[in-house]
């Protein structure tokens, strides 16, 4: 199975990527030093054949997530498009969120010295191996990403077995007679 994006949905996960980036910033425990590693900045900037959906779109209040989440959300991606063509319509009913979680954790493991790499002054000030902030960062970000494609999936199966609601679809016919 060939997990390599294209162009389309690449630019489609840097868009969702950004919504993950201000999702996580309305947290007000979040720390401001992670959440500025999460942006687009000169140090991990997001390229620009990864950006035409979110310049599209932008209308002043978009966030531009930074290369190093990028390259977490199209992990993520990746491993629910695979798990997508693995299982169809007949998915396993069971922590399907957390393996996937897991799957794309250690489809990360090679690359984890080169994400967030302003983070690591960050990094080394905390007194603890329980404060770390770079795999709780990766985990907030897998989990929010998973979760948002498994309610569009479980949607889309839904939308497939049910089809079109017929309430929704005959709205002003049903409305006028009275039912």
């Amino acid at each position: 199975m060939q997990t390599d994006l294209n162009a389309f949905t690449s630019n489609a996960c840097a868009y969702i990527a950004g919504w993950v980036l201000f999702s996580m910033s309305k947290n007000p425990k979040a720390c401001s030093e992670c959440l500025l590693a999460l942006q687009s900045s000169p140090e991990d900037p997001l390229p620009d054949n990864q950006k035409h959906l979110i310049d599209l779109r932008n209308n002043g209040g978009l966030k531009t997530p930074s290369a190093s989440m990028f390259k977490v959300c199209s992990a993520a991606e990746k491993v629910v498009k695979l798990n997508e063509a693995r299982y169809g319509s007949k998915p396993p009913t069971t922590n399907i969120r957390q393996r996937m979680v897991i799957e794309a954790k250690s489809s990360l493991l090679s690359d984890t010295g080169n994400l967030f790499p302003s983070l690591n002054p960050h990094l080394n000030d905390l007194e603890s191996d329980t404060e770390n902030h770079y795999t709780q960062l990766i985990d907030q970000i897998l989990n929010k990403y998973i979760t948002l494609k498994l309610h569009f999936y479980t949607a889309k199966i839904t939308e497939s077995s049910i089809g079109v609601p017929i309430r929704s679809h005959f709205t002003k016919l049903i409305l006028f007679k009275h039912q």
